[in-house]
């Protein structure tokens, strides 16, 4: 009967498996997931700069996601946290119902979720401020296939919310 001989060779591939582990987590948790922490939660900045990307973020939402059984109030939400040209190109019966006919076609809510928000900076004159804010849309009857969504927002203090005065799609921009 010949006895079965092992090498070095499993445990050195087992010590190699080790250290790649080790180094992948310490990336993971001294990298990327920091980068998860949005802007409405860093301490440097100023409490305006917080509410203006917290106002960002539910503007974000509010342009993203309608109910099917409340569509019409969904929408007023909508447009009412828009002001200027985007407000104007917003409350027509054209851009409403086309909305809505999407929604019908998928025969589902649409909705989302906030992945990352930040601060970009000032936005002119003003107080306003640019926010960039990444979302994850889908249809509430398909929510795992999501679909990742990158806005510029320029968001505009009046009185104590934020309105969104344009709004940007990054998806499929280089720079």
């Amino acid at each position: 009967m010949a006895t079965r001989r092992t090498g070095a060779v499993p445990w050195l591939v087992a010590g190699v498996a080790g250290v790649a582990l080790a180094a992948l987590l310490l990336i993971y948790f001294a990298f990327l997931l920091p980068d998860k922490s949005n802007a409405s939660d860093r301490a440097d900045l100023t409490a305006t700069e917080r509410s203006a990307v917290t106002g960002a973020q539910m503007r974000a939402l509010n342009l993203v996601s309608f109910r099917v059984a409340h569509f019409d109030a969904d929408w007023a939400r909508a447009v009412a946290g828009t002001t200027g040209t985007l407000r104007k190109e917003l409350d027509t019966a054209a851009q409403k119902s086309s909305t809505q006919k999407m929604l019908a076609a998928a025969k589902s809510d649409a909705s989302a979720t906030i992945d990352h928000a930040s601060l970009e900076g000032p936005a002119g004159k003003g107080g306003g401020y640019v926010v960039l804010v990444s979302l994850d849309g889908f249809h509430t009857n398909a929510k795992t296939q999501t679909v990742p969504t990158d806005l510029e927002l320029t968001v505009v203090p009046k009185g104590k919310t934020w309105l969104v005065s344009d709004v940007q799609s990054l998806d499929g921009v280089s720079s």
